[in-house]
């Protein structure tokens, strides 16, 4: 499992108009960033540390599934986000592996597996147990 790279999405509302806080707290853990919304203000429903409005992004990254508490535990401290929501995408699960492409030489390799609804369905079964 150490192996698996799972792709995940992050929705977030920032203090500032500033995602770099973000940014680098993904870069420490060692999580690739493969895609990124713009950052829009918005009026909150309620006050958030009283503040009445915020900087909402959200972002797809990648990474190995035991970094995401440690990302989770570093969301929570840092004082530039208010609120913020992490989803692991089903569907699509990349293996790295390691290939001999040339004598001598490794490199590393994905590879793709599309699940099928039944095995979707387990992995929201495990995730509610």
């Amino acid at each position: 499992m150490e192996n698996m790279i799972r792709n995940y999405e992050l929705a977030f509302i920032l203090k500032k108009e500033d995602v770099t806080p973000v940014f680098q707290l993904l870069k420490q853990q060692g999580l690739t960033i493969t895609n990124e919304g713009t950052l829009q203000k918005i009026d909150l429903a309620y006050p958030i540390q009283k503040l009445k409005t915020g900087y909402f992004g959200y972002l797809q990254f990648e990474g190995k599934p035991d970094l995401i508490g440690q990302l989770r535990a570093k969301l929570i401290k840092c004082p530039e986000v208010l609120r913020f929501l992490i989803i692991k995408k089903l569907g699509l699960i990349q293996e790295m592996k390691t290939s001999q492409s040339a004598p001598g030489k490794s490199r590393l390799e994905f590879e793709r597996k599309i699940l099928t609804n039944e095995a979707i369905e387990d992995e929201i079964r495990k995730m509610s147990e």
